[in-house]
């Protein structure tokens, strides 16, 4: 699963740095969430993570942004320092 997850994610970086975001109206709806699924899930790769979850910010205020990018930055955790287990 991880060897796909990172397929993905180095897929969708190629698609990023070509066109920028992915967005329903490049994509379409299926195109848009598929991607959104992808950076959701490349918790290896938490640049791209940070990348993804920037130009959803932005694209947001323009209406561009898939309709999850409202729900949350999906870096979560995997972006910020851990507290070291106890």
């Amino acid at each position: 699963m991880e060897d796909l997850r990172k397929r993905n994610a180095a897929r969708l970086a190629a698609l990023i740095d070509a066109n920028g975001w992915p967005g329903r109206s490049r994509v379409g709806e299926d195109g848009a969430r598929a991607a959104w699924l992808i950076l959701q899930h490349a918790i290896g790769n938490p640049p791209l993570m940070r990348r993804g979850w920037t130009l959803l910010r932005g694209g947001a205020n323009e209406g561009a942004a898939d309709k999850a990018a409202g729900a949350g930055d999906p870096c979560g955790n995997h972006t910020q320092p851990q507290a070291p287990r106890r």
